[in-house]
């Protein structure tokens, strides 16, 4: 089955549910784009998603938060320490194995959007969803049923080679990689880098990924395989000298 889901973040409250057959998914998209469209210049922290379950009553299961009051969030972010860690335990079981990755399309773009509203911090004028179908980038998202949980972007190419900045500079190199909170520390970036890297292991010339990141970044992507650069050694190659951790990954280092 698939539902399309609006739910309202301001009110903590389910605005609508639709279900549909697995055989009408077309319907099912248009549905969303509609909802999608409608939701245009109003307010901020609407969600629409669509999801795919074997009953309404396992999507309660897997996506609780959307059935969920607010007051009733509050109580159950109260349990006991011993008791919400066997819950996460399990649910962590269970969705590892249902993770998949694509390549990103047009239709993702509400679903990128809704990472960047979660990771990035308020205020942030960054519009990553923009480089989907643009010629130079490789862009993937990685869904768990019919929702879009993680993305990555990586720039292909080296936008200014004299440029003021060392990202003008730097490809390829990931320009922006976001996971949904709730979906965090559950191998989700690991299985969006192994994708990336095996792109660019099918272009000889391309021995390694790039990023930048804030220094109390670089232990979580040096636990995927990233290595941190000397700021002396990115300053005689790039001609730059580093204000952030510039990392690295070798792109045989896809197995």
């Amino acid at each position: 089955m698939l539902f399309l889901i609006h739910y309202d973040r301001n009110s903590g409250s389910l605005v609508s549910l639709q279900e549909f057959s697995e055989k009408n998914m077309g319907d099912a998209s248009s549905a969303k784009l509609g909802l999608e469209i409608s939701l245009l210049g109003g307010s901020l922290g609407h969600e629409v998603v669509l999801l795919e379950a074997n009953s309404r009553e396992d999507l309660k299961i897997t996506h609780r938060r959307y059935f969920d009051t607010l007051q009733e969030m509050r109580k159950n972010s109260s349990q006991p320490v011993s008791e919400v860690g066997q819950l996460l335990s399990e649910r962590q079981i269970e969705v590892q194995d249902g993770f998949k990755v694509r390549k990103a399309s047009p239709s993702d773009v509400s679903g990128v959007q809704r990472i960047q509203e979660r990771v990035l911090p308020p205020g942030h004028t960054y519009h990553f969803e923009g480089n989907i179908g643009v010629p130079g980038s490789e862009n993937f998202v990685s869904y768990l049923g019919g929702e879009i949980v993680g993305f990555i972007s990586v720039l292909m190419v080296v936008n200014n080679p004299a440029g003021p900045a060392l990202w003008h500079r730097l490809a390829p190199r990931i320009g922006f990689v976001g996971v949904l909170p709730e979906y965090q520390r559950k191998g989700v970036f690991k299985l969006l880098l192994k994708q990336v890297l095996g792109v660019l292991k099918k272009e000889s010339h391309l021995g390694a990924l790039y990023l930048e990141c804030a220094p109390e970044k670089c232990l979580i992507y040096e636990k995927s395989g990233f290595e941190k650069l000397d700021p002396a050694y990115v300053d005689s190659k790039w001609g730059i000298y580093p204000r952030s951790c510039v990392m690295r990954i070798k792109v045989s280092s896809i197995k």
